[in-house]
């Protein structure tokens, strides 16, 4: 599933955007992913895995697969890691009391960062899409989940990157992909829910309260 969606992606892209290839940068090697997986000190998902197998991330300034979000290279990956668990090393945010209470949607543990939580999309802001490898009752292990930097609530995205590239391949989710290069404050738009706000583009399969 994920290798079709993925080159449908691809395919589209190219014939709708042709002036801005490459769209993905070259394959991870199974080494490069093992590697990456011993200095994360735990294992990716499987389909995270199978998506680094077809595209070890986008370029820079690439077209937002997920509302302004594009897929990170490893070593983002890995160098995001470190970054965010050395700012949040006990998973608060002790720069901001306000912070102290997280508003998580259901299936996920309400954690300001978590060391279980792998980015790999993010939107050039500070804001990233996170594998969560340690759901709370009632979720997937991993279920995307977003993290923002500078809001005190935390979305699940979808059941896992199979699920969220197999509902991008769909073709009003492809309409809706060129012009999202970089990050871009207008992606945030209110809704009239009590979450606040919630990013553009999201096609979230679970059901909110």
């Amino acid at each position: 599933m994920m290798e079709s969606s993925f080159e449908i992606i691809a395919r589209w892209l190219e014939q709708h955007d042709p002036d801005a290839k490459p769209h993905f940068n070259e394959p991870a090697s199974e080494g490069q992913i093992v590697a990456v997986e011993s200095r994360l000190g735990q294992e990716l998902p499987p389909s995270v895995r199978s998506l680094y197998l077809l595209a070890n991330g986008q370029p820079y300034n690439g077209v937002g697969l997920e509302g302004a979000f594009t897929l990170m290279s490893l070593d983002e990956v890995v160098e995001t890691f470190g970054f965010l668990n050395g700012e949040f090393p006990d998973g608060i945010n002790t720069n901001a009391s306000d912070d102290f209470f997280i508003d998580a949607d259901p299936g996920m543990q309400a954690n300001w960062w978590s060391r279980r939580w792998i980015p790999i999309m993010q939107n050039g802001g500070g804001d990233y899409l996170c594998a969560d490898l340690d759901p709370a009752e009632g979720g997937t292990f991993g279920q995307i989940v977003a993290y923002y930097h500078d809001e005190n609530f935390r979305s699940l995205v979808s059941s896992g990157i199979d699920a969220l590239m197999e509902g991008l391949a769909q073709r009003d989710s492809l309409r809706q992909m060129l012009g999202r290069r970089g990050y871009d404050r207008r992606c945030l738009r209110p809704t009239v829910n009590a979450r606040g706000y919630m990013l553009e583009g999201f096609k979230n399969e679970v059901s909110r309260s």
